[in-house]
């Protein structure tokens, strides 16, 4: 078998030396040489790594969470804290997309409103006729509405 020298650091021969009956050193050094050159193999591949860049760069662009479900699973989790009245008021809560009014403006749910559009990167834009939702923040409030009032629907005859 050939042999190679090779040349490590002070504090890796000591751990060596500390350690030469648990290691395998002509294994690890194999496996170790044999992954790397491996990993080469693929990034030497361009075309095949440009394609992959390209495509993954088309699916960014169409890539949207699912903001309903994310509404609706946060629903649930605040149903829990709310009062009766802000319960009472998803119940007859009209969507900002139906009414042109600023969902940060709303009484109950404003400061939350406010503070998953900062955490979503999501935004409003104010028109001449009212406000113009981002379409992802949109689909929350649509979410989180629908989730209060499926929370309501379990707990209501137990009050």
């Amino acid at each position: 078998m050939p042999k190679r020298i090779i040349y490590v650091s002070k504090d890796l021969d000591l751990l060596i030396k500390n350690n030469k009956n648990n290691l395998n050193l002509s294994k690890i050094f194999s496996e170790a040489v044999k992954s790397n050159i491996a990993q080469e193999k693929d990034f030497d591949n361009a075309a095949d790594l440009s394609a992959v860049i390209e495509r993954l760069r088309r699916e960014k662009k169409e890539y949207r969470p699912d903001y309903f479900n994310l509404g609706k699973q946060e629903a649930w989790s605040a149903a829990k804290g709310l009062s009766y009245a802000a319960i009472q008021h998803a119940l007859q809560y009209e969507l900002s997309s139906e009414t042109q009014e600023n969902p940060i403006d709303d009484e109950f749910f404003g400061k939350h409103f406010q503070e998953v559009l900062k955490r979503e990167k999501l935004h409003i834009d104010e028109t001449i006729t009212g406000f113009q939702l981002d379409g992802s923040f949109a689909d929350y409030e649509r979410g989180f509405i629908d989730g209060i009032k499926s929370f309501w629907e379990v707990i209501k005859d137990k009050i």
